[in-house]
């Protein structure tokens, strides 16, 4: 494997205290890959959590990490420590029968569950019911232009 580059993203509560830090998978320094996949990424993103988890987590105790439909049904977020790892649903994620489960599930086992870049519209409100009442953190994009 080659150089991996993490970018950390300062996660603020409503108080403008940071609480905890997202985790993105960067392929060279500041920039994006157009990589394969979703659970590459994350996959990669982990790899390098749990490397070095002391450095990454010495500021909150706690990342947040992004989960498509593919790492939720992987069973990789079983390796996870719960009070360390907020499982952070993304906005595309296609919310299957399995996927809501599966989110139950982790929830039930004690995860944090965020739901990614939510941006309070009818549809997204009705996409995201059927899991709204096991999510601990919404996270919208204060500084987003649309």
């Amino acid at each position: 494997m080659g150089k991996v580059y993490l970018a950390k993203q300062k996660i603020f509560n409503s108080k403008n205290k940071i609480f905890a830090n997202e985790l993105l998978y960067r392929d060279y320094e500041y920039g994006i890959k157009n990589f394969p996949s979703n659970i590459t990424a994350t996959s990669h993103v982990l790899i390098n959590v749990l490397t070095n988890i002391s450095e990454i987590l010495n500021e909150t105790g706690v990342v947040l990490v992004n989960l498509d439909e593919e790492f939720l049904l992987s069973g990789l977020v079983d390796l996870l420590d719960k009070k360390k790892f907020i499982l952070e649903v993304l906005e595309t994620v296609d919310l299957t029968d399995d996927v809501v489960e599966r989110i139950k599930q982790y929830h039930k086992r004690g995860f944090k569950i965020a739901i990614d870049d939510f941006d309070c519209s009818t549809k997204m409100i009705k996409k995201f019911s059927p899991i709204l009442k096991y999510i601990n953190l919404v996270k919208i994009d204060v500084l987003s232009s649309d």
